[in-house]
C-alpha cells in the first residue's frame, strides 16, 4: 500500500493530540507511526496536565511508573526508597518530548509513587522526592518552554537548572512559595520570558520589578494580587519599561493595588484585561484615576478589552468610549464582565 509520507502523518496526528486513545493505537501501528506520533503524544501529555485536564489514576500510574524508570537510574534515593513496577530500558527518553511542566506534575508524581507505602514516607522524604524529580526533570526535558514554580525547593541552584530556565518562554510563579532573594537570583538566569504569570502578589516580595526589567522579550504580563493594598510605583515603573514588546496585559483580583499611569506607555497593547473580582469599590478616587487614564489613552492596536466586577460609571464610561471602536461587545450579567472585540 502507498506509504503516507512523515510531514501528512505529522498534520495527521497533530489533529489528534486531544484524542490520547486513537494516538495510542497510532503508535502501534508500525516502527515509522510510532517515531512520529510518540512524540505529538508525550508532547500533549504534558500540555494537558499544565492546563489541568484530569486523567484516571490508571492512566497516572502507567505514566510515572514509566518515567519512574529513569529515576531508577538516577537516584540513590529512590533505590532505597520506591519500589518501581518495571526497570526495563526506555525506547525513547519520553520526557524530552515535554513542553511544559506544571507543580500539579510533580505532586502527583510524588503521591503515587509513595502511596502504597503512606506510613514509611514522612513530609521531610516526600520533599526529597519532590527534587528528586526536579533533577530528573532538568537533565532530561530539553524542549519544556512552559513552567509553573510553586515550590519551596530552591529549583535554580539544582544541577542543569540554568540551561533549563534560560530556554524558557512561558513561566508562571507563585510568590507565595519563593523568596525575594531566591527571584532576584532568577533574574540573573531567566531573561527571555515571552509571557510571565505572577500569581498572589502582595508587594513583599519587592524583586518582581527587577525580574521584569530583566526581560527582554515580554509580551504577555498577568498580575494576580494578593491582599495588598498600597501601589508600588517602581512596579508601574517596570511596566513601563517593557512598552516596547508588551502586547497583553491582565490585572486580576484587585485594581487599587496598582496605578494605572503605565497605560499610556503601553501603545503596542493587543489585549487588556481587568477583573476587579477579588476587590472592592473603594473610593472615587481610585475609579477616577482609571478612567482619567483609560480616557486619555489610544491603543491603536487594541483587539480585545475585558473588564469584570468594575462600577456601572465605568461600564457606561466604556461603553461610551469604545462603541464605535470595537466590532463586538458583549455583556454577562453572572460573571459581570463587559467584553470588547475585533476580529482576532
Amino acid at each position: 500500500m502507498p506509504q503516507l509520507i512523515p510531514d501528512v502523518l505529522l498534520l495527521i496526528f497533530t489533529e489528534l493530540q486531544e484524542d490520547l486513545t486513537s494516538l495510542y493505537s497510532c503508535i502501534l501501528v508500525n516502527r515509522t507511526w510510532y517515531s512520529i506520533a510518540i512524540r505529538v503524544l508525550w508532547k500533549n501529555l504534558s500540555k494537558s496536565y499544565a492546563n489541568h485536564i484530569p486523567y484516571n489514576k490508571r492512566s497516572l500510574k502507567i505514566l510515572f511508573n514509566t518515567i519512574s524508570s529513569s529515576l531508577s537510574e538516577q537516584s540513590i534515593f529512590l533505590k532505597n526508597k520506591v519500589e518501581l513496577s518495571s526497570s526495563r530500558p526506555l525506547y525513547n527518553n519520553y520526557m524530552n518530548f515535554f513542553t511544559h511542566i506544571s507543580p500539579l506534575f510533580v505532586n502527583d508524581m510524588v503521591q503515587l509513587l509513595t502511596e502504597d507505602e503512606e506510613e514509611n514516607y514522612d513530609n521531610t522524604s516526600k520533599d526529597l522526592l519532590e527534587e528528586e524529580i526536579y533533577k530528573l526533570i532538568f537533565n532530561n526535558c530539553n524542549c519544556v518552554k512552559y513552567f509553573y514554580w510553586d515550590t519551596k525547593h530552591l529549583l535554580h541552584s539544582l544541577p542543569n537548572a540554568r540551561a533549563f530556565f534560560a530556554n524558557l518562554h512561558s513561566l508562571t510563579i507563585n510568590l507565595t512559595s519563593m523568596e525575594s532573594k531566591t527571584l532576584c537570583e532568577l533574574a540573573g538566569i531567566c531573561r527571555n520570558i515571552k509571557n510571565l504569570k505572577i500569581k498572589s502578589l502582595d508587594y513583599t516580595n519587592m524583586n518582581l520589578e527587577y525580574f521584569i526589567n530583566a526581560q527582554t522579550k515580554l509580551q504577555s504580563l498577568y498580575l494576580h494580587f494578593g491582599n495588598g493594598r498600597a501601589q508600588c510605583m517602581s512596579l508601574c515603573n517596570a511596566i513601563k519599561g517593557k512598552a516596547d514588546t508588551l502586547k497583553k496585559i491582565t490585572i486580576k483580583s484587585s485594581i487599587s493595588t496598582i496605578s494605572p499611569k503605565f497605560l499610556p506607555s503601553l501603545k503596542k497593547l493587543q489585549y487588556i484585561i481587568i477583573n476587579n473580582d477579588g476587590g472592592q469599590f473603594y473610593n472615587d478616587d481610585i475609579w477616577s484615576e482609571w478612567k482619567h487614564y483609560l480616557d486619555t489613552t489610544d491603543f491603536p492596536e487594541l483587539k480585545y478589552l475585558e473588564v469584570s466586577h468594575i462600577t456601572p460609571m465605568m461600564n457606561s464610561f466604556l461603553l461610551q468610549k469604545y462603541s464605535d471602536i470595537f466590532q463586538s461587545i458583549s455583556f454577562s450579567n453572572d460573571e459581570h464582565k463587559l467584553i470588547f472585540e475585533n476580529n482576532l
